[in-house]
């Protein structure tokens, strides 16, 4: 791990992860542990590399780094495995907020957000994911995480382990956030 002054949060490259100090020093209290405990998760997923949205290749954007516009239908995959971006960063993001800090404040987002989507990356498809567990099946993300670390993950999957879509899934997940004020 490289610790120098640089753009966006943190980001990883296979087992290497290298994280803003300028950024990390300002979010001490707040922030700095857990966007490196979500890196981490990246060095133990070992997925591969991956395509930002738009197109680029290279890494997926780090935790608070700036995300170019969504693009649709297709969503962002990793290159070896054709793994979802979105499904990647929101299992490091559900490691993250679920486990190492289960006692922090939820973030959830916008219910009448139209950008508001299970695979909306980070905590969105952490919460979408964490959802999912509590209500259908507890051991989805690690029938996830093991079917991408395999290969083999397909969006069949989804209905397989739930009996539903993973569209489907993402509206009815949608339809039980709570209100915003």
């Amino acid at each position: 791990m490289t610790i120098r002054p640089g753009n966006g949060v943190a980001a990883t490259g296979g087992t290497y992860i290298t994280a803003n100090s300028n950024w990390l020093r300002g979010e001490m209290k707040r922030e700095a542990v857990g966007a490196i405990v979500h890196e981490e998760v990246h060095v133990v997923q070992q997925y591969g590399y991956g395509v930002r949205r738009g197109g680029r290749r290279g890494n997926p954007p780090a935790t608070g780094e700036a995300r170019g516009p969504a693009t649709r239908p297709a969503a962002p995959t990793t290159r070896e495995t054709g793994n979802p971006v979105w499904l990647v960063e929101g299992v490091a993001d559900y490691i993250r907020w679920w486990y190492y800090e289960p006692d922090s404040p939820r973030r959830y987002p916008n219910p009448n957000s139209a950008r508001t989507r299970y695979d909306g990356s980070y905590t969105t498809s952490a919460n979408f994911l964490h959802w999912v567990a509590a209500k259908y099946d507890k051991e989805i993300v690690k029938q996830m995480n093991a079917a991408m670390r395999e290969h083999r993950y397909m969006q069949e999957l989804w209905k397989q382990y739930t009996g539903k879509s993973v569209e489907d899934l993402g509206e009815e997940w949608k339809k039980d956030l709570p209100a915003r004020k």
